[in-house]
């Protein structure tokens, strides 16, 4: 679950967003949908408690994976290594680690680049890497900012069925967007944030308005 509470931010006296309050209960996928520049990826990563707020709070059952919109993976780092460090890092035992991510690997057609220094793989892959690291430990609360930039429609699939299971096994997950295309058919609600305020629209009421 995830309980965000009047939540304010300024950078450099200027106000982000003011007073900003939603919640996402336990086994459900809402979709963040904003504008360029409204401050959706500064609210992302207050909410993840990357930055802080300036007043208000974030209630959260569980730690956040946050997975930010820019890729900022190791480069010099093979792929297995690094997502082996990730798993260990949180928390997973090595050998079901070791298991874990053989089977993503092969799932998301990347295990014969396992060994392979991640700054030598396409973006496209290494957008791949950085989703599996953040689904890695199955998490319960996730936030993603912007997960498919860069993602053909096959491993789009593969992708919504990873998070379609974490939803499933009880994970609150939030994505952002730039609109609600393609969406309304996984998301159960969608917040249409504007800068200042946001409105939650039920899905089954946004499928309606779109036919």
């Amino acid at each position: 679950m995830i309980r965000v509470n009047n939540i304010t931010k300024t950078f450099a006296e200027r106000e982000i967003f003011s007073n900003v309050s939603f919640s996402i209960p336990d086994a459900k996928i809402y979709a963040l949908v904003a504008d360029n520049g409204v401050g959706k990826t500064t609210l992302l990563r207050t909410i993840a408690n990357i930055y802080n707020a300036d007043s208000g709070n974030v209630v959260s059952s569980a730690k956040v994976s946050y997975l930010p919109e820019e890729r900022g993976l190791p480069l010099e780092q093979k792929v297995f290594d690094f997502l082996l460090f990730v798993a260990q890092l949180r928390g997973m035992r090595k050998k079901i680690a070791k298991t874990r991510i053989t089977d993503l690997l092969k799932k998301y057609s990347l295990f014969e680049f396992a060994d392979f220094y991640i700054g030598n793989l396409s973006k496209g892959m290494q957008q791949k890497i950085q989703f599996l690291s953040v689904i890695i430990d199955n998490p319960k609360v996730l936030i993603l900012d912007e997960p498919f930039s860069g993602i053909d429609e096959k491993n789009k699939e593969l992708f919504w069925e990873e998070l379609l299971e974490l939803k499933n096994n009880g994970a609150s997950i939030l994505i952002s967007a730039h609109k609600t295309d393609d969406l309304t058919h996984f998301c159960d609600a969608f917040l249409l944030f504007d800068g200042k305020s946001i409105e939650m629209v039920d899905s089954l009421q946004l499928q309606v308005e779109q036919k």
